[in-house]
């Protein structure tokens, strides 16, 4: 038998020999550490995504802004193209 086995025989044997309370009572336990434990990651992941998020809004506002000004910039240069066209024809 591997020592691995002989300790998950030992270990099961230990917890046969606690009463049903305690049994319970460590059950109850596990579950709600397993419980806060999963609490905690989910916790953690809904940081993480709302920072991406909030990175993402910011990302969208500097892109509108910058389409913007590129826009702009344009419209000046067809309104001295239009100026210049304007005085040739003249």
């Amino acid at each position: 038998m591997s020592r691995r086995l002989r300790s998950a025989v030992a270990t099961r044997q230990d917890i046969e020999q606690l009463s049903p309370l305690v049994r319970q009572s460590r059950a109850a336990h596990l579950i709600a550490r397993d419980r806060l434990q999963r609490l905690a990651d989910a916790q953690h992941e809904l940081a993480v995504v709302t920072q991406a998020h909030q990175d993402a809004l910011a990302l969208a506002d500097e892109s509108a802004a910058a389409i913007e000004a590129t826009r702009s910039r344009i419209a000046a240069i067809e309104a001295e193209g239009n100026a210049t066209n304007i005085l040739m024809a003249g």
